[in-house]
């Protein structure tokens, strides 16, 4: 083995991990394998000779989150992750810097404090991470979960237990579940059915829950329903007193409840078309697996007609369960005769209408009426669109998007972008950029964001997806790192008077350099329309004359301490060294028991992210 190569033996004694100095992927090498022995000597493995090849196509997944002893925030992920890419972190919506180090994505208590963020203990924060690579760049899906400051000493309980099949649960824990021994194992769950306890004979993670808190847990129907089915049964779940842990070793309490299961009277759904890689036949896709054989799949209630509404035959012999694991949910739809001249389906659109009872289930449900429309390109054409993000020409907030042939309608479908995994916001403007319709511009609304400093921005996930050619062929999805940035003007909410001064309170924090900007009457007056009992504010003028002891007559603004969302505007009357009143100072028909109204102008100050505020809003006191 190459030098810096190790082995390290695993936990069950019987497997050996390799690791080795550089990566070795897409490359295929001998293995030789010799001289082991078991673990009381007495036998040797059989040699082993070998090519390995590898070939690196996983995604890193999230194991874990969670603070460290020394307040630093820890992602952990499944594998080791490329240094040079920079990930996307946000912490309550915050962004924050990320640094990769080895497996784990890491936020210091210094990256934190820059951020504007304080956790402390018994808090929960939202955690947001993107644009995260292993070292041969598979990207990892974009991760949201939740990650609580805190000593677990806090029991799982399980929230929900709902029936998602004939004989399938699926159960709801408060919390992941720890590994190895601490998870809910296939057999752990039963349920007592008059004087007889029977066991569940799987327990899997839902894989559609990424906080890893869903199980399905699987029972045998005929321990259910009898060997004389019944519509429904009432039994009783029972979970053992620490049969499952959190990751912390606290176990559950014993649970037992009732419960009923009811036999599947639910018809099997529509969920997705699409045409065959090798253009002779449709593929309809199901909610549920659904029975197989001509006798059982009626073509006669599969109606497939052409955009001039030409109906075609659907052949019933070639009409059935697309063959193959995992395809128990997949309808193959065959129209083009076998005499045929080519098996090829035209070019064109069509519809497929499904008639009740063109598939049942398992339970001779009939399925739901639905209809699909599909569109069959050019058979020679099997080239995916390859989507490119054009950086030269994306700023913050729009986004140019290259897919490098001429692609269809499904480019300007909305639902088939993401922003941050989210859709993006409605009002979002789309359209083709150029008449070769190989190129969109995204461009956000106004008021969609409220990050990312003006002038700077800051990154955020931009997921393309689903995007075709005019052959069909679907662009692969893919992620792209945009610069996004705060375009919602902070507004005035609140107005409070406190002896002599007013303080306004926006639903956002305030600039303080901007604020500190317009401490003088003037730039008052230019930002804020100030009146007490309907008449103009006097906010006095700046007077470099007065006697050392007098009270400036100039009205001035400042952010309140500790509340970045306040701005204070003090109007202390002012008064020369004598103590007489400057008659055209600041304050000089103020009363603070008369009614105040503070109407926002177009001026200096900014919010936090230096956007202007929202003028033109009025607030009374």
């Amino acid at each position: 083995m190459a030098e810096g190569t190790t082995a390290v033996l695993s936990e069950d004694k019987k497997s050996v991990v390799l690791t080795f100095p550089a990566s070795l992927n897409k490359t295929s090498f001998d293995l030789n394998v010799k001289n082991i022995k078991t673990e009381d000597k007495k036998a040797t493995v059989t040699e082993f000779t070998g090519v390995v090849t590898v070939n690196d196509t996983i995604a890193p997944t999230v194991a874990k989150s969670e603070f460290k002893t020394n307040g630093d925030l820890e992602i952990t992920f499944s594998e080791p992750l490329k240094t040079d890419v920079i990930p996307v972190v946000r912490i309550d919506g915050k962004p924050v810097t990320g640094t990769v180090s080895g497996s784990k994505v890491v936020v210091t208590v210094a990256a934190l404090t820059s951020g504007g963020i304080t956790v402390n203990n018994g808090q929960s924060i939202s955690v947001y991470v993107a644009n995260v690579k292993d070292t041969v760049g598979n990207e990892a899906a974009l991760y949201n979960g939740t990650v609580t400051k805190v000593s677990d000493t806090v029991k799982p309980t399980i929230t929900s237990i709902t029936q998602v099949g004939q004989n399938k649960l699926k159960v709801v824990f408060s919390e992941a579940l720890g590994a190895a021994a601490s998870d809910l194992g296939a057999n752990d769950f039963k349920f007592l059915n008059g004087s007889t306890v029977c066991k569940s004979t799987a327990a899997d993670l839902d894989t559609t829950d990424t906080t890893n808190k869903t199980y399905i847990v699987t029972f045998n129907e005929s321990e259910i329903y009898g060997a004389t089915p019944v519509d429904f049964q009432t039994v009783t779940l029972i979970l053992d007193k620490d049969d499952v842990k959190d990751a912390a070793g606290n176990g559950i309490d014993a649970y037992s409840q009732a419960f009923t299961f009811n036999t599947d009277k639910t018809a099997p759904k529509f969920v997705s078309s699409a045409v065959a890689s090798d253009k002779e036949t449709f593929e309809l896709t199901f909610d549920e697996a659904f029975q197989s054989g001509t006798t059982n799949v009626d073509e006669s209630k599969i109606i497939v007609t052409d955009a001039n509404g030409v109906r075609y035959a659907v052949q019933d012999a070639t009409t059935d369960v697309k063959v193959g694991t995992g395809n128990e949910k997949v309808l193959v739809v065959d129209f083009i005769p076998a005499t045929a001249d080519s098996q090829i389906i035209a070019n064109g659109t069509y519809t497929v209408a499904l008639q009740s009872g063109a598939v049942k289930d398992a339970k001779n449900n009939n399925n739901a009426i639905a209809t699909t429309t599909l569109t069959v390109g050019d058979a020679v054409d099997t080239e995916k669109p390859v989507t490119i993000l054009d950086a030269d020409e994306s700023t913050r907030n729009k986004f140019v998007v290259n897919f490098g042939e001429e692609v269809t309608s499904s480019a300007l479908q909305l639902s088939n972008y993401k922003l941050d995994g989210k859709a993006l916001p409605a009002g979002t403007v789309i359209y083709f950029n150029s008449a070769a319709k190989n190129s969109v511009t995204i461009e956000l609304p106004n008021s969609s964001q409220n990050i990312g400093a003006v002038g700077t921005g800051t990154s955020a996930i931009l997921n393309v997806a689903n995007v075709a050619d005019k052959a069909g062929n679907v662009a692969d999805a893919k992620n792209f790192t945009v610069s996004v940035a705060d375009n919602t003007s902070a507004t005035l909410q609140n107005v409070q008077v406190l002896g002599n001064d007013i303080i306004l309170t926006f639903n956002e924090a305030i600039d303080a350099t901007t604020a500190v900007a317009i401490n003088t009457p003037e730039l008052l007056a230019d930002q804020f329309e100030i009146k007490v009992d309907g008449q103009l504010l006097n906010l006095g003028k700046v007077d470099t004359g007065l006697a050392t002891d007098a009270t400036s007559p100039a009205a001035s603004a400042s952010l309140v301490s500790g509340n970045a969302k306040q701005v204070k505007i003090s109007l202390t009357p002012a008064a020369d060294g004598t103590g007489t009143a400057v008659g055209d100072g600041v304050a000089s028909n103020w009363n603070n028991a008369k009614p105040v109204t503070v109407k926002v102008k177009a001026g200096t100050l900014k919010d936090a992210n230096l956007f202007p505020l929202a003028d033109g809003i009025a607030v009374s006191k």
